[in-house]
């Protein structure tokens, strides 16, 4: 009962982005008004949760992002480079083709 309690501090949850211009929004502190209503929306609530220390962002480049290939029509040696980077093996495909 006499212990103050202290509260452990969560570190933020750090966020790759490949898209340069919406990082340069994001850390810019001015309101754009250039934006339609839901990106201002979106915008917003990313603003407020990396001012608050919820989540932080950083760049990360189109071939190192592991979700890319779930998201965009990559080259071949793109997606086995990141496929291997997930832990997945290729599958032999001439043995699967018998």
């Amino acid at each position: 009962m006499d212990l103050p309690l202290i509260e452990k501090p969560v570190p933020s949850i750090l966020m790759h982005c490949d898209n340069q211009s919406m990082l340069a929004q994001v850390m810019n502190a001015k309101d754009n008004s250039k934006c339609n209503k839901h990106i201002k929306r979106r915008l917003k609530s990313v603003k407020k949760m990396k001012n608050s220390g919820v989540i932080a962002v950083s760049y990360m480049c189109s071939e190192k992002n592991l979700e890319d290939p779930f998201t965009k029509g990559l080259p071949r040696s793109v997606i086995t480079m990141v496929s291997k980077d997930m832990g997945m093996r290729p599958i032999d495909y001439v043995a699967t083709q018998r």
